[in-house]
């Protein structure tokens, strides 16, 4: 009886155990911890920021020792070209003037290295995804989530509503003594044989047949099989799209496993039909395991081979938590899916949580980070291709603004080593930053996905934000710019470079 809810009557029970003690308790203790874990994208942002900003000060203080020392040692001129320090003759106040002045280039040089837009971008870019997820079934509830899924290494799938259209239906009949493919038609059956089984169908189940009060047309109610029964159906059937949407994931590098609380056979069959188990795959060792044997094995064991495992048979939210747990060990972006209560804590512990928006429990929805409105997995793979499309319009923007970063960067650098002055001031380099980065954030954030996108491996955890071609094109185009800036500064001096 457990699981059960009373609805109505009277009775005796006999209370065992209360709060964490009991698995309701579990469930809800392990849902509202909070491991305060950052998305992989936010790791790679604190990089490049935390990285940025060591540059930058290094810079500014290379740059104030060597002006300090131009000043005190007389190489420092005025418009006029006299020296404006001269020991002895130099006022305090004038030299203190002269070391504010230093310190303001300082200052300026942090400011332009500190990429400021890029919160900004960011938020725009995945804002604008999430808005446009719903038009794709997907209601994304923590924001992100968005950019988390595009770095999804392996997909951890129900399968009864999700992969199948959880709608049983009978696909081979044996009446007297004969098969009947398709099973629908009783062409050719006597009407004795024809009464004996409407009558051994009508007695042999719950469920019932009747018309709608509203339409008038007939409705068939009960559990998924005395359904099939009864409307002569006894196979769930994968989505129609189910197969297309596994082998799109496969070939962007996102390993979809099974995880589910049916029969091995069962899992197994269903498996190979979405293309989620490859002919020859069934008999390595490991790809398709029973929640039990996958439980019995100790950490350490499980780490070896959970890369293996491509079915996972009659699991318990237990097992599918174990192996979300296994896979991050791992190093894998995990996305789960879940409709169930008990599914809670998977969805918690994973990356990516996506409940069902049909079947889902209100438990396993508050547990999530996407919910899937159509329960479809085809949904699922459109809100990788969105993930994907929000990562690559961040990398994009951070390679405009560094490039305009580090060109103002060096020509200031360049300058201020050189003539103890520097053609951009910290306003300009503000306002130039603000342009910059509220149009060029707007322009780039808002980029629609591209087949592409899905053809390419996922970045995972260690990928680096700023990629080797990235950093080729950042030098190129900053030699240039820094070449013609620096060009014009001098001609603007009366000077040649």
């Amino acid at each position: 009886m457990s699981g059960c809810k009373v609805a109505d009557g009277y009775g005796t029970m006999l209370v065992t155990a209360v709060g964490l003690n009991t698995e309701w308790g579990l469930v809800m203790a392990t849902i509202s911890e909070d491991n305060g874990e950052e998305t992989p994208l936010q790791v790679r942002l604190n990089g490049v920021a935390t990285f940025i900003g060591k540059v930058g000060l290094a810079v500014a203080v290379l740059v104030f020792l060597i002006l300090i020392i131009r000043f005190f040692t007389g190489h420092t001129e005025d418009k006029y070209g006299k020296p404006m320090f001269k020991a002895g003759k130099t006022s305090v106040g004038d030299a203190f003037n002269g070391i504010v002045k230093i310190f303001a280039i300082a200052v300026t040089i942090v400011v332009v290295a500190v990429p400021e837009g890029l919160p900004l971008a960011v938020t725009l870019t995945l804002a604008y995804s999430m808005r446009k997820m719903m038009a794709d079934k997907a209601l994304v509830r923590r924001l992100s989530a968005c950019e988390t899924m595009g770095s999804a290494t392996t997909i951890c799938s129900d399968k009864t509503g999700t992969l199948t259209l959880n709608q049983m239906t009978v696909v081979k009949a044996f009446i007297a003594g004969e098969s009947r493919e398709p099973p629908d038609t009783t062409e050719g059956l006597p009407p004795v044989i024809q009464a004996l089984l409407v009558e051994g169908i009508s007695q042999n189940t719950t469920g019932s047949v009747c018309k709608s009060k509203g339409s008038g047309e007939m409705e068939v109610t009960g559990s998924p099989t005395e359904k099939a029964i009864l409307s002569w159906a006894l196979k769930d059937p994968c989505r129609p799209n189910v197969r297309e949407a596994v082998h799109i994931c496969q070939k962007a590098g996102v390993k979809v496993r099974m995880v589910t609380g049916d029969n091995i056979y069962t899992a197994k069959a269903i498996a190979t039909e979405c293309g989620i188990l490859q002919p020859g795959e069934d008999t390595e060792q490991y790809a398709i395991i029973e929640g039990r044997d996958f439980r019995s094995y100790s950490e350490d064991e499980r780490l070896k081979f959970v890369d293996k495992i491509c079915v996972m048979g009659r699991s318990s939210p237990t097992d599918k938590l174990y192996l979300v747990q296994a896979l991050r060990k791992r190093g894998h972006v995990v996305a789960v899916t879940g409709d169930g209560t008990n599914d809670a804590p998977a969805l918690h512990e994973a990356d990516i949580g996506l409940s069902m928006g049909i079947q889902g429990t209100e438990v396993a929805k508050e547990s999530s980070d996407i919910i899937i409105l159509d329960d479809n997995f085809a949904s699922v793979v459109k809100v990788v291709r969105w993930g994907r499309s929000v990562y690559a319009n961040i990398q994009k923007f951070i390679q405009f603004q560094l490039t305009v970063n580090v060109a103002a960067l060096t020509i200031n650098f360049v300058a201020a080593i050189s003539s103890g002055d520097v053609p951009l001031t910290a306003v300009q380099l503000l306002w130039v930053n603000l342009i910059m980065d509220t149009l060029g954030a707007l322009a780039l954030a808002t980029e629609a996905p591209t087949d592409h996108l899905m053809i390419r491996p996922p970045v995972g955890r260690r990928e680096p934000l700023i990629t080797n071609i990235m950093w080729r094109n950042l030098i190129v185009q900053v030699t240039l710019s820094t070449k013609l800036q620096y060009s014009l500064y001098l001609h603007s001096r009366g000077m040649t470079f």
